[in-house]
């Protein structure tokens, strides 16, 4: 029997409820932002606590971040980028290809 898992609920709920599909779209970049901190944080083996003290923001605040209870200024954005080592940058939507017959 196959487990249904959270990405299950998500594509059910996007596919029959429209105003759930805006809003998990709206917050998007807010998500991918906070996996990519997660995970460039964890590949340094660093705490949330070391991440803290070098850019100045508190334990409290990036654990909202990464947990999607806060969404974080582009400035705040920018001091946790330059302490993990990692650049902020603007890329275009991906653009479906067209078969062409």
């Amino acid at each position: 029997m196959k487990k249904y898992t959270l990405d299950d609920f998500i594509n059910e709920e996007c596919a029959t409820d429209s105003e759930f599909k805006q809003i998990w779209d709206e917050d998007e970049p807010e998500r991918e932002f906070a996996i990519s901190m997660i995970h460039a944080r964890k590949s340094k083996n660093m705490t949330q606590k070391q991440l803290s003290k070098m850019t100045g923001i508190s334990q409290g605040k990036l654990s909202k971040i990464e947990n999607g209870e806060a969404n974080p200024t582009l400035k705040v954005m920018s001091k946790i980028a330059n302490a993990l080592g990692m650049n902020i940058s603007l890329v275009p939507k991906q653009v479906q290809m067209l078969q062409v017959r």
